[in-house]
């Protein structure tokens, strides 16, 4: 649950990194 507000505190950051949003789709 804490991973949306990662997503939304820094889209731009996930977006960014590839990595970083693979990990969040997984999750």
């Amino acid at each position: 649950k804490f991973s949306r507000h990662l997503i939304i505190r820094i889209p731009y950051v996930a977006f960014k990194d590839n990595s970083h949003v693979g990990a969040f789709v997984a999750e």
